[in-house]
């Protein structure tokens, strides 16, 4: 049909250009148009080609492999689909848009060019968006996509995708955080922005997750490539790694959130209160920030690394194998897991409970309290640096060193091949020497409550270390001060260079006693058994030396 005028069919038009305004109310047939063809209610149009125009599919019409292309010259071609019109199969290319403003439009497929763009209450299904190609979505529904490389699907104004979404190596969703991302997406492309949705499932196998908000009971799983600036958020709302080459990082992690590092890599995470983020097996973490009321998981031989902050609130569970790596600022409460070489633990406040510091780590207490912490290995080191710091119930093994500098130690157990040292202003209550442990009180040092040195343990009190409270000794006692109203029960083994100040005791009911000075009044020192002896002691104004049944030997008064 060719013509100026205007053209009306309520019939049967097949196999015709149309160069004038058009108006189809029957049925139409692999027909090119060059001028504006509307499409009424109860119309049929299949095969239709347009270029340089306008198309209308009125509520009531259908469509069917509708094409459109740009004009010769580049002129701009558009098809407007009104409310209650079926759109179905078609290709848009070249400078040229549909328009869907509420009809049902499926099966477009977008290339060099060609945009879709659906408003609200409108459905676009199974479009497919070749290199070039624009799908966006303001308010409506997306369903089943496609996004093939160089394809941009974007989602604004509370715009849904749903279905089954997928984003091959070099397309893109972006989405404003209004729009929802539901059903099932799979990524290998870059998907910035939206909210993954209740029992929505992102699978991530390749490329980039971007600013996207996992809410309640949706997830997130990165098998491959790097998911960076997520905010997990909600009751059951997850996101995980799953592969080595897996990457999570500048997540922020709120109540009800959960985030997983199974075996890649979590950095610059922050855990806010409610969130609970967990490391295991082959994964790892770094830079990670555990806010006041946040939970940070570290088991299974996952690790901790980089700058690890726990702040007044927040919890980090090392269990019994989490690997703490780094440096670890600890104002809250750390519960497990072993320091590894080269790394601190810098307790500010709060607890530490049942940690290991393994050869060459560390854990120095300035505030707060560290409890049943097990001290090991060459290089292995624990400490507290002032007064307001404590530690008690440690056990100190072979290599390891516990240090008193200004706070105090409690329930202390020194095992084989292990020291403690308490100098200065520091103080130690109830400290058990085992067996080849060593004991080192100096400066000024205290040793108090009940200090137990079994046979072959050392407590080295050297000359100014002040041995106060009750020491049950059986093993080795060098030097110190028996403090006033302190007692030095020996019972085997050697006390040697000890001095017995004002109102303090030494009782010797095994063992020998060599170069001691009782001094001061008050002072004593006296043998009990016929199994004792003092030998090379010094007695001195105050002092007193008493020989009940063993022997005194080379004494000087």
């Amino acid at each position: 049909m060719l013509g100026g005028g205007v053209l009306v069919n309520s019939g049967v038009l097949s196999n015709a250009t149309l160069n004038a305004a058009t108006t189809n109310t029957g049925s139409a047939y692999n027909v090119s148009a060059n001028l504006t063809i509307t499409n009424n209610s109860g119309g049929y149009i299949s095969g239709l080609v347009i270029s340089a125009t306008t198309y209308n599919a009125n509520s009531g019409s259908i469509t069917n492999n509708l094409a459109l292309i740009s004009g010769s010259n580049n002129e701009f071609t558009q098809a407007f689909i009104a409310p209650g019109a079926t759109v179905s199969g078609g290709v848009v290319s070249g400078w040229a848009c549909i328009y869907e403003q509420g009809g049902i439009v499926s099966g477009i497929v977008l290339s060099a060019g060609g945009g879709l763009y659906v408003s609200s209450a409108a459905v676009a299904a199974g479009t497919q968006i070749n290199n070039g190609g624009l799908f966006h979505v303001l308010g409506g529904t997306g369903s089943n996509t496609t996004v093939g490389s160089g394809g941009v699907y974007q989602l604004s104004n509370g715009g849904v995708a749903r279905g089954t979404t997928t984003v091959a190596s070099g397309g893109k969703l972006a989405a404003s955080q209004d729009s929802f991302l539901s059903g099932t997406i799979f990524d290998n492309g870059t998907i910035s922005g939206g909210t993954i949705g209740v029992g929505v499932n992102l699978y991530q196998t390749g490329g980039l997750v971007s600013g996207t908000t996992v809410g309640t009971s949706g997830n997130l799983a990165v098998s491959a490539g790097s998911a960076t600036g997520i905010l997990v958020s909600g009751a059951g709302a997850s996101a995980g790694t799953w592969a080595p080459n897996a990457l999570i990082s500048g997540a922020t992690i709120l109540s009800g959130g959960y985030l997983g590092d199974g075996q890649g890599t979590l950095s610059a995470v922050t855990i806010s209160n409610g969130g609970t983020a967990r490391v295991v097996a082959a994964g790892s973490a770094y830079n990670v920030t555990v806010s006041s009321g946040g939970t940070y998981l570290v088991s299974g031989g996952g690790l901790a690394g980089g700058t690890t902050t726990v702040a007044s609130g927040g919890t980090l569970n090392g269990a019994t194998d989490g690997a703490l790596s780094g440096t670890i600022f600890d104002n809250g409460t750390v519960l497990g897991g072993i320091v590894q070489s080269s790394a601190n633990l810098y307790q500010t406040g709060g607890l530490v409970s049942g940690t290991i510091v393994g050869a060459s780590g560390n854990i120095a207490v300035s505030a707060g309290s560290a409890t049943g912490i097990l001290v090991s290995g060459a290089g292995a080191s624990a400490g507290t640096w002032t007064a307001s710091s404590l530690i008690s119930g440690a056990t100190v093994l072979s290599g390891g060193y516990l240090g008193d500098g200004a706070g105090v130690l409690s329930a202390v157990t020194v095992g084989n091949g292990g020291t403690a040292r308490v100098v200065a202003a520091g103080s130690a209550y109830n400290v058990t020497v085992s067996s080849g442990g060593t004991y080192l009180v100096s400066g000024g040092g205290l040793a108090g409550g009940t200090t137990t040195v079994a046979s072959g343990g050392t407590l080295n009190g050297a000359t100014d270390g002040a041995l106060s409270g009750t020491i049950l000794d059986n093993g080795t006692v060098l030097g110190g001060v028996v403090q006033s109203g302190a007692n030095l029960y020996q019972t085997g083994g050697l006390v040697s260079g000890t001095t017995v100040g004002a109102s303090g005791n030494l009782a010797i009911s095994a063992g020998s006693a060599t170069g001691i000075l009782v001094s001061g009044a008050g002072a004593s020192a006296g043998t009990w058994t016929a199994s004792s002896l003092i030998s090379g002691a010094t007695v001195l104004s105050g002092g007193y030396l008493g020989d009940g049944a063993g022997v005194l030997s080379a004494v000087c008064r």
